[in-house]
């Protein structure tokens, strides 16, 4: 890092000494710094006349550098002098000869290395010529280049040329610019401020140069390998001409094109006008951004002595940003208006009085988008001087719908009366007009006298409501038909080329499409946006549906590759309030269609990676010129080893390999490059992506998640919309608590489908704790062992919305080998529990407090399960007793009366098993029981409890014993049973220590075997996600199982298959884990390995 730069001193002494024709006005003395050594410079202005030509050269001289030598030989001993040349800084002429009249000007400034000039000549009062350029020999950034700007106008005098029909051309000129480019920004700016007049037919030019050339330098910036040329005309009308329009098309090559022009209209004489218009415009289309634009402005325009203003703008865009507008005046107050290329354009108004004592001004505007059409107007008197006077107001703004036809016009009126600065009599207004059937007028009106004020409401009603909605729509066939126009469709070669391995005949020109075995076909129609919620088609409701994919035929062949999308007017079919329309924008991205490949080919492309091939060359010589030597018979003697032949084949250098693979048929193929094309997908390094937005909590703009949903971010504001209702449609709780926005205007980072993320640390580090999702959005988590091995009786409460831990209230007693489970009314029950086998109590989520159930269970146990039913009565079974025994008997906990009531034992006792509520019934499933003082073995016996008539009955056994496994209902009503511990001795009678890898469904009172695990486990978590499949996580495997697994497993039941997603960032086993309101998952604590154990918690997003 280094800085540079210069300082200096500069003198100017004025001289007016007269030496003949020659005036010195001038001497300039200067020294600086430099890094050569220090300049001093000494400059001189001067004048010269000859007869009717005049000449001026400024700051002309010597400039001397004074370098200090060290070794102290310079030609002055210790410094050494060099004198060069000073140039001047300007030059300029001025001739007045009769017949040609007029002047120049030139400068020069060395540090920037431009030339700057102007000229205007008049040639006997016929013909006027002017020009300015430029010319840089540096580019902005201080390194060497070159750009040309010059600008030509020639005025024809005597009232110009005549074209016929009272048309006269009054000038002609031109723009020619290289290495220079077109900022649009700053020609429409130049609209406003009249800068724009510098390019068009520019007057005294020389005395403007200064302000001349800084317009161009703004308008037209060096731009290396950008042409410019631009032609202009300006034409009258009327003799003399009483109104002009200045007009030049100016053409950047490669670019742009833009118009720029001034009109001006003088009525009924120049001399004498009573109405003058004078307008600055500017137009341009720009093909980089897709989009064409106008905006023109009065400037100094009048109607008798009355002062008129305002402006006009057009924007049309399309392509990626498509966008409709058009303004008149402006727009609503309310209208955010998207990025527009120009200004805003200024209130159409007219001052009909404007003085020290008076004031009347009336202003409108109109506006259309492809949301809203928008008017409204402003009136305001002022009568009075100081503290005394009169002031009255009246304006209104309306938007209109067209479907159902209506209107809202809000109106403001009032008028007030004031003296010594106290206001002595006032009315006000301010009421909404909707209608046309009926017409409503509600706000308020209030009337004030000196220090008393009246106001009052109103809301009245009146007219005949009648129905202006269109008749309903079929949007179906609608669709269908623009499906079938083949206009929509478009195929498209494979990745990389058009010849993969093989070369294909040239095919006959076909108007029908030629879709290639691996190539893709778009489908596309721009008449529905897809998939999302539609509310009308135009100005008609959807009678068939609201909302409308496209997807490949069932056993068509196809398979979709992504989705296609295009720009859509969502005004046109969402139901928008005015408020939404006036801040949506115009045009929004939406699904339009599908890309589509053959199944085969889109398998075989993604198995498609380097391939490992030896290559061997064979060398032979051919320009050898050395005979072979003739062959003879050797006599046999002594048979001796073989020698290894010499082999035939050649390996190449390296480098010449790499050479001679550049031109390999293979190696050039599409197939052979995928993989490069793969990594560097795209010819630019950096690429912009459209914006996408998210539903996020309004609280901290933190991303919300949504059960269910495949995607975390939308593609436009009218997807996320569609989610964010949706969601609050099923959990009303977050109603106000959500909001769409940007996603780079998400708080924190965006989560990646399929992948873990942190969910921070515990408030206490527990193994074996049981976790529920409360009503309240939040998650519980309590007991369980700290990494002593000790019982404990805290916890931690998770929030969903903020991820966030913080600690509740502990429990009454120390628990490990309890159950947790949520109640109907938001609570949460904690049941039995090694040492604390009897007691029970319930966690209140609003004073964050445990207490205890009143009495005890009916009997003792841990390692038991605590299943809700329907009616909110909790289903306890099995264990272990106090004194170590599985047990066989259940119990019924009910909420309200918080009392236990014992219901029939189970035919088989068990401990460590599984239950599942499976509509009004209870499966429970599979366990273990002892079978000596220290030993227990899994078991497969299942049965069913039926709470109507408090009955159990024997069901179906699992296909293989289990214990340590997991149960999960399934969106069908089966129940999939994972993993488990090693049952004891195989078919081979070989004893396998390792955890289960066999999976079964339970279906009609039937289990049946389904593919089995990738890898055997048990201790581990499965639930199923709102897309219908289930997702095992971590566990561990036997005998030991001292180290938690990091892997996740997806099973899909319709498929039966199993895939890996994202693994956890820590291995766990014995932990925590819970299915959160918004489709998440969470789990937490747990082993590591051994005797390590997790103090963190991770969250999933499907």
């Amino acid at each position: 890092l280094y800085f540079r730069g210069s300082a200096g001193l500069e003198l100017q002494v004025p001289v007016h000494l007269r030496i003949g024709p020659v005036e010195v006005q001038g001497l300039t003395l200067s020294v600086g710094a430099g890094s050569e050594g220090i300049p001093v410079g000494v400059g001189t202005t001067f004048k010269v006349a000859f007869g009717p030509l005049q000449a001026v050269v400024e700051d002309i001289g010597v400039r001397a550098t004074f370098a200090i030598r060290p070794d102290g030989d310079g030609n002055l001993g210790p410094l050494d002098v060099s004198f060069g040349f000073k140039p001047p800084t300007g030059v300029g002429l001025s001739v007045d000869a009769g017949v040609i009249s007029g002047g120049g000007y030139l400068s020069f400034d060395p540090e920037k290395g431009e030339y700057a000039g102007a000229l205007e000549l008049e040639f006997a009062n016929f013909l006027e010529l002017k020009a300015i350029g430029l010319i840089s020999t540096k580019k902005p950034d201080g390194s060497d280049g070159f750009s040309l700007l010059i600008v030509i106008a020639t005025e024809f005098g005597g009232g110009g040329i005549q074209l016929g029909y009272g048309f006269t051309l009054l000038a002609v000129g031109g723009l020619v610019g290289l290495n220079r480019g077109m900022n649009l920004d700053a020609l429409a700016q130049g609209v406003r401020s009249g800068a724009i007049e510098s390019v068009m037919f520019p007057k005294d030019v020389v005395a403007n140069a200064p302000r001349i050339l800084s317009d161009l330098r703004t308008f037209f910036p060096a731009e290396d390998g950008k042409f410019l040329i631009g032609p202009m005309a300006k034409i009258g009308w009327g003799t003399p001409s009483i109104v002009t329009v200045s007009l030049g098309v100016i053409i950047e090559i490669p670019g742009n094109i833009a118009i720029v022009g001034v009109l001006k209209c003088l009525l009924p004489t120049k001399e004498l006008p009573l109405l003058v218009l004078q307008v600055n415009f500017a137009g341009a289309i720009e093909f980089d951004k897709s989009r064409l634009w106008f905006f023109a402005e009065l400037f100094e325009s009048r109607i008798l002595f009355m002062s008129i203003e305002g402006g006009i703008g057009l924007l049309v865009g399309w392509g990626d940003d498509a966008e409709l507008v058009l303004t008149v005046g402006g727009f609503h107050p309310a209208f955010q208006p998207p990025a527009l290329p120009f200004p805003v354009p200024r209130r159409l108004a007219i001052d009909i009085l404007n003085n020290g004592v008076a004031r009347i001004r009336v202003e409108g505007y109109f506006a259309i988008t492809s949301n809203s059409v928008q008017f409204g107007a402003h009136a305001e008197l002022t009568l009075g001087f100081d503290d005394f006077g009169i002031h009255g107001h009246l304006g209104f703004d309306a938007l209109f719908r067209f479907s159902p036809f209506a209107f809202v016009i809000e109106v403001a009126a009032g008028v007030s009366l004031k003296a010594f600065g106290v206001g002595l009599f006032g009315i006000d207004l301010h009421f909404v007009l909707e209608g046309p059937s009926p017409f409503r007028a509600h706000g308020r009106g209030s009337i004030s006298l000196l220090f008393f004020e009246i106001s009052a409401d109103f809301d009245i009603t009146w007219g005949e409501e009648h129905n202006t909605v269109l008749p309903p729509i079929d949007v179906l066939p609608l669709l269908v038909s623009e499906i079938g126009k083949v206009d929509g469709w478009r195929t498209q070669l494979p990745t990389g080329g058009t010849k993969p391995l093989v070369t294909l005949r040239q095919l006959d020109p076909t108007e029908d499409l030629v879709l290639h075995p691996m190539g893709t076909l778009t489908v596309q129609q721009r008449a529905i946006p897809l998939g999302v919620r539609l509310d009308r088609v135009g100005q008609q409701a959807p009678r068939d549906g609201n909302r409308f994919t496209v997807e490949p035929a069932p056993n068509s062949g196809l398979v979709q590759v992504t989705a296609t999308d295009d720009q859509f007017a969502m005004a046109q079919y969402q139901t928008m309030d005015d408020a939404t329309k006036l801040s949506r924008p115009a045009y929004e991205r939406q699904d339009a269609g599908i890309e589509l490949t053959a199944e085969q080919s889109a398998t075989e492309i993604a198995r498609s990676r380097f391939v490992r091939r030896s290559s061997r060359y064979e060398l032979r010589i051919l320009d050898n010129k050395r005979k072979p030597k003739p062959r003879r018979t050797e006599p046999l003697a002594t048979v001796s080893a073989a020698a290894k032949p010499k082999s035939k084949y050649y390996q190449p250098d390296p480098a010449v390999f790499d050479r001679l693979l550049a031109g390999n048929s293979v190696s050039t193929s599409p197939l052979s490059q995928q993989r490069a094309k793969q990594l560097q997908p795209f010819d630019d390094a950096v690429r912009i992506p459209g914006r996408r937005y998210v539903v996020a909590y309004a609280r901290d703009n933190s991303q919300a998640f949504f059960p269910g949903s495949t995607a975390t971010s939308f593609r436009s504001a009218s997807a996320a919309t569609d989610a964010l209702r949706d969601r609050v449609g099923k959990d009303p709780r977050l109603a106000g608590k959500l909001h769409v926005i940007p996603v780079d205007e998400a708080h924190g980072t965006a989560p990646v489908p399929e992948r873990w993320s942190s969910a921070g640390t515990l408030p206490v580090t527990t193994t074996g704790s049981p976790m529920v999702a409360l009503n309240n959005g939040k998650v519980l988590y309590a007991g369980g062992t700290t990494p002593d091995g000790v019982p404990t009786r805290s916890g931690g409460l998770f929030e969903v919305d903020t991820a966030t831990w913080t600690t509740p209230g502990e429990l009454t007693v120390a628990r490990d080998g309890h159950t947790l489970t949520t109640l109907l009314n938001g609570r949460a029950l904690a049941i039995g529990g090694t040492g604390t086998e009897t007691s029970a109590e319930i966690f209140d989520p609003v004073t964050n407090t445990w207490s205890a159930v009143p009495d005890p269970l009916t009997v003792g146990r841990s390692g038991h399960t605590a299943t809700r039913l329907k009616s909110g009565l909790v289903l306890i079974a099995g264990g272990t007793s106090t004194d170590g025994r599985a047990l066989a008997s259940a119990e019924l906990f009910d909420p309200a009366t918080r009392k236990w009531t014992a219901v029939p034992s189970m035919s088989e006792a068990r401990t460590d098993h599984q239950a599942v509520l499976i509509g009004e019934q209870v499966l429970v499933i599979g366990g273990r029981r002892p079978t000596g003082d220290t030993q227990s073995a899994p078991i497969a016996f299942c049965e069913i409890f039926n709470p109507a008539d408090k009955t159990w009955t024997v069901t179906a056994d699992l296909t293989a014993p289990r214990s340590g496994h997991q149960a999960t209902l399934l969106a069908d009503g089966g129940v999939l049973v994972t993993g488990g511990d090693a049952s004891g001795v195989a078919v081979a009678r070989r004893f396998d220590p390792a955890s289960q890898r066999t999976a079964e469904v339970y279906r009609d009172g039937v289990w049946k075997r389904v593919k089995d695990l990738p890898t055997g486990r048990s201790h581990h978590h499965s639930i199923r996600i709102a897309s219908g499949e289930v997702v095992v996580i971590g566990g561990s495997t036997g005998p030991a199982h001292d180290a938690g697994f990091r892997s996740v497993l997806v099973y899909h039941p319709a498929k039966d298959t199993w895939r890996s997603t994202g693994p956890l960032g820590t291995g766990r086993t014995d932990f925590a884990a819970a299915l959160l309101p918004d489709g998440r998952l969470l789990v937490a604590g747990g082993i590591e390995r051994s005797t390590v154990s997790v103090s963190t918690a991770e969250l999933f997003t499907p």
